[in-house]
C-alpha cells in the first residue's frame, strides 16, 4: 500500500506541497471547478490508497484520472504543484518518470500545412512517462491550429489505466472553461472541470507571508509601516483582472530594490519612498468623505459611511479577508444619489478595496433591443467597472420595460457571484424606494440578498429648499431681504405641492431664478449704480427680485389645475389634436376645465356612443401609453411591445401603466390586470406593424442620404412630418397616438382609427 510514511520521496514532496502559501482555500469555490490544490493532491493520494486496498479484495478500482486542469491566476504556484505532483505520481506508480515538460499553445503550432498535428504528436510522444504542462493552453482556442492541436491531444490522450502521460492544461479560469464548451465536446471529458485544481488568489495575510519569504530570501529588510504599504499597494493591484499574486510581490521588491541601491548603495533596508509612494501618500491623504461635508442634507448618509470605513478597518485589524458589498441607493431625483455614488470608489480606494473609478449607466441604457443584447451590453457595463463601481440609476425600470430589462438584471445578479467581480467590483442600485422594492421583489429571487447595504436619501422640504438657497447666497456673498425670504418660502410652499417636486435641483433653480432677477434689476439703465451702492441694494435680493424670481419659476412649474398657453403642443404629451391652427379648441370638444379629464372623457364618451367602437378599458390603455411617452420615438414603441409581448406571455403590466390607467378609469387595482389583459393582442399587433413601418421609412431616407439625394430624402422627411401634423389636428385619434402608411391610407398606432388617402384630398 502507497503510504508517506514507507516513501520518503513521497513524503518530501506532500511536506513541500504543504509548507506552500495558500493553496488551500476552498470556501466558496464552485464544484464544477474542483478542489483547492492541496487539497486536491491529497484526494490523488487517497484515491491510489482506495484503490490499492479494492484490487486486494477484488473489487472494481475507482476511477482516476491523470489529465487536470489547473485554474487560477499567474503567481498562485500551477507550475510549482505540477512538478510536486509529477514526483506524486511517480511515487504512487502513475507515472514511470514524473518530470515536468513545460510548453505553452505556440509550441504546437506547425510551420506548413499540417505541421500542427505532427508538432502535438512529437510533444505527446516526447511526454510518455512525465507530466506534460501547457501553460496558458486557452490560446488553442480558436478553428486554426489551436483546434487541431485539441482534437490531436483528444485522439491521444485517452485516460486510460495505464497510460503513462499527465497532461496538465493551465491558465485563467474563465477562458479555459469558454475553451471546454468551444471545443470538441471530447476535451471536456478528458478534461473535466470537476476534477479540476483550483488555484486561489491569495488573501492579504498570504501576501505578507510571501512578502517577509522574499525579503528573507534576498536578504532585505523593511520596517513594519512599510511592509503594511507595501501590503496596500499589492492589494490594489488585485482588484485589477488577471492579478500576478507572487509575481507581484516579486515586481513590487524588484522595482524597490533598484531604487534603494540608487539612493545608498550600502544599505538593504526599503523604505516608503523607495516603494516610488511618499510618506504623505503612504497615510496622511485627503479624507474622501471630506467631500460630502459641504453637501446638505446628507449628515446621516456621512455618519452612515463612516461607520462602513470602521467596520471595514475593524475587520481587517483582525486578520479578516475583505471585499466591498453593493449597495442600493433609494431617494427621488435631486436628494444626491448620483454625488454620493461618486465618492464611493474614492472611499474605498483609500481602504484599498477598489479603484478610484466608475461607470454610470441606467437601466434604460443597458437594455437591448433584441434576444442576447442586453447581456452583451450588461457584460460590457460591469467588465468596464471591474475592479471599481458599476452605478446604474433608475434601477426600478429594469422592472416593467419589457423582457430584455430583466434579461440584463440578471445578467449583474449573476456577475455579482463570479471571481472577478465578487467583493471586488461594487454595484449600486439607485431609484424610487416604492419601485425598487417591487423590482426587487419581482425581477429575481436572489436580488435582495446580493444587496447588504441600503442607503436613504429622504426628500427635501421647502424649509430644507430655502435654507439652502440661503447657503448659496451667502456663497457668493448676495444678502436676502427680510422680506424676500418670507415670499420665497411661502412660494416654495406651493411648487412643493405640485407634480414634479426636484429637492436639490429645486433649490439650485430657485437660486438662479433669484440672481438672475438681481442681475437684472441692478443692470438696467433705469437703475443708477451709484443710488445702488448708496442704497446698500447692489448685492441684496429684494422682495421686488424674490417676486420676479419665484414667478419665473411657478411659469416652469405650473399649476396642472389650469391650462398653460401652448404646453399641451407636444404630439408626445397626447395633447396636439385638441389645438386647431387658429388656437380656438376643434369642433363637438367640450371646454372641461381639466385637461386631462378632458381627453379621457373624450374617449370614454365616444366608446360609449359606439363612435369609434372602443371599449372604454382600451380608450385608457392607449391614453396611457400616449400620455406616458411610449409613441415618442422607435425605442420607446420598441419598450412598449417589450412590455405587452411580457403580459401576453402571462407577466404583468408595468407599474406606471398600472397607476395611469387607475386614475382615468377609478378601477380597483385588483381588477386592473384582468380588465386591461384582453386589451393588449391589439395594441401590440398595431404598435409591431408601426414600429416595422417606421422602420422601412427611415431604411428608404437613410438608402438615398447615403446615394447623396439629400434634397430627395429631406423632402420625404418634410412630407411625413406634415402628414402627421395634419392628422394630428384632425383629432381623429383621440389618444393622440402618432401615425403610419397602410394601404390606401393611415393607421394610428394605436390601431383603432384609420383615415384614407380620400379624406385627406
Amino acid at each position: 500500500r502507497p503510504d508517506p510514511k514507507h516513501i520518503p520521496e513521497l513524503r518530501e514532496a506532500l511536506k513541500e506541497l504543504d509548507e506552500m502559501t495558500g493553496l488551500d482555500e476552498n470556501a466558496g469555490v464552485k464544484k464544477e471547478r474542483g478542489l483547492a490544490a492541496k487539497k486536491a493532491v491529497r484526494q490523488l493520494v487517497s484515491t491510489v490508497q482506495a484503490n490499492y486496498d479494492k484490487e486486494l479484495n477484488g473489487e472494481s478500482p475507482l476511477p482516476l484520472s491523470l489529465n487536470r486542469l489547473f485554474l487560477g491566476n499567474p503567481g498562485t504556484g500551477k507550475t510549482t504543484v505540477a512538478k510536486i505532483l509529477g514526483t506524486v505520481m511517480k511515487n504512487l506508480e502513475l507515472l514511470s518518470n514524473g518530470s515536468v515538460v513545460l510548453k505553452v499553445g505556440s509550441d504546437f503550432k506547425g510551420g506548413h500545412e499540417g505541421g500542427t498535428e505532427v508538432a502535438t504528436l512529437k510533444i505527446l510522444e516526447g511526454a510518455v512517462g512525465k507530466v506534460l504542462v501547457i501553460d496558458e493552453a486557452y490560446t488553442l482556442n480558436d478553428n486554426n491550429y489551436g483546434k487541431i492541436a485539441l482534437d490531436t491531444i483528444v485522439s491521444k490522450v485517452m485516460g486510460s489505466p495505464g497510460e503513462d502521460r499527465a497532461v496538465m492544461m493551465l491558465g485563467y479560469e474563465e477562458p479555459m472553461l469558454k475553451m471546454l464548451r468551444d471545443q470538441n465536446a471530447g476535451l471536456s471529458r478528458r478534461f473535466n472541470p470537476m476534477d479540476a485544481f483550483f488555484f486561489p488568489d491569495f488573501d492579504d495575510g498570504q501576501l505578507l507571508s510571501i512578502l517577509k519569504g522574499v525579503l528573507k530570501k534576498r536578504d532585505l529588510k523593511m520596517d513594519k509601516d512599510v511592509r503594511q504599504r507595501a501590503i496596500e499597494l499589492l492589494i490594489e493591484e488585485r482588484k485589477k483582472p488577471q492579478f500576478g499574486n507572487a509575481g507581484n510581490v516579486d515586481n513590487l521588491l524588484g522595482r524597490a530594490s533598484l531604487t534603494m541601491s540608487s539612493r545608498d548603495k550600502h544599505t538593504r533596508t526599503i523604505c516608503i519612498d523607495d516603494l516610488g509612494v511618499s510618506a504623505r501618500d503612504a497615510g496622511s491623504g485627503g479624507d474622501p468623505l471630506d467631500e460630502l461635508k459641504g453637501m446638505f442634507m446628507i449628515e446621516h448618509i456621512v455618519h452612515q459611511l463612516v461607520q462602513l470605513r470602521a467596520k471595514i478597518e475593524r475587520k481587517r485589524s483582525q486578520g479578516e479577508n475583505v471585499g466591498v458589498d453593493n449597495f442600493l441607493f433609494v431617494g427621488n431625483p435631486g436628494t444626491g444619489k448620483t454625488q454620493v455614488a461618486r465618492i464611493m470608489p474614492k472611499l474605498m480606494h483609500s481602504l484599498g478595496l477598489l479603484e478610484d473609478k466608475i461607470v454610470e449607466t441606467t437601466a434604460m441604457e443597458i437594455q437591448g433591443q433584441y434576444v442576447g443584447h442586453s447581456a452583451a451590453k450588461a457584460r460590457e457595463k460591469i467588465q468596464a467597472a471591474s475592479g471599481g463601481v458599476l452605478f446604474v440609476d433608475e434601477a426600478h425600470n429594469f422592472l416593467g420595460t419589457g423582457s430584455f430589462a430583466i434579461e440584463a438584471a440578471k445578467v449583474l445578479m449573476t456577475a455579482t457571484l463570479e471571481p472577478e467581480h465578487k467583493g471586488r467590483t461594487m454595484l449600486i442600485f439607485a431609484g424610487y424606494e416604492s419601485k425598487m422594492n417591487t423590482m426587487m421583489q419581482n425581477v429575481d429571487d436572489g436580488m435582495r440578498r446580493r444587496f447588504k447595504e441600503t442607503i436613504r436619501f429622504p426628500d427635501w422640504t421647502p424649509q430644507n429648499c430655502f435654507e439652502f438657497v440661503v447657503q448659496l447666497c451667502k456663497r457668493k456673498d448676495i444678502d436676502v431681504a427680510e422680506d424676500a425670504q418670507r415670499h420665497i418660502l411661502e412660494q416654495l410652499k406651493i411648487i412643493y405641492q405640485r407634480p414634479g417636486w426636484g429637492n436639490a435641483s429645486d433649490a439650485h433653480d430657485t437660486f438662479e431664478y433669484l440672481e438672475n432677477a438681481l442681475a437684472m434689476r441692478t443692470m438696467s439703465p433705469c437703475t443708477g449704480a451709484a443710488a445702488l451702492v448708496s442704497s446698500g441694494q447692489l448685492n441684496v435680493i429684494t422682495l421686488e427680485d424674490a417676486i420676479m424670481g419665484m414667478n419665473k419659476f411657478h411659469s416652469q412649474r405650473p399649476d396642472m389645475e389650469e391650462p398653460q398657453p401652448g404646453m399641451y403642443a407636444g404630439v408626445g404629451a397626447g395633447f396636439a389634436h385638441f389645438q386647431s391652427p387658429g388656437g380656438a379648441p376643434p369642433p363637438n370638444q367640450p371646454m372641461i376645465k381639466r385637461i386631462e379629464e378632458r381627453v379621457t372623457q373624450s374617449l370614454v364618451t365616444q366608446a360609449r356612443d359606439g363612435e369609434s367602437g372602443e371599449d372604454p378599458m382600451f380608450a385608457a390603455l392607449q391614453l396611457a401609453c400616449v400620455e406616458l411617452g411610449y409613441d415618442i420615438d422607435q425605442e420607446s414603441r420598441k419598450r412598449l411591445i417589450g412590455i405587452l409581448e411580457v403580459v401576453q406571455a402571462g407577466g404583468g403590466f408595468s407599474e406606471d401603466i398600472l397607476e395611469h390607467v387607475k386614475s382615468k378609469t377609478g378601477e380597483n387595482e385588483s381588477n386592473l390586470q384582468q380588465m386591461l389583459r384582453p386589451q393588449v393582442p391589439p395594441l401590440l399587433k398595431s404598435m409591431s406593424d408601426a414600429v416595422a413601418a417606421e422602420e422601412e421609412r427611415l431604411l428608404v431616407i437613410k438608402r438615398l442620404e447615403e446615394e447623396k439625394k439629400l434634397e430627395e430624402a429631406e423632402a420625404l422627411r418634410k412630407k411625413h412630418e406634415g402628414m402627421q401634423r395634419r392628422l394630428q389636428t384632425m383629432g381623429v385619434c383621440p389618444a393622440g397616438f402618432s401615425w403610419y402608411r397602410q394601404g390606401g391610407g393611415w393607421r394610428c398606432h394605436g390601431g383603432s382609427h384609420w383615415v384614407s388617402d380620400s379624406q385627406l384630398q
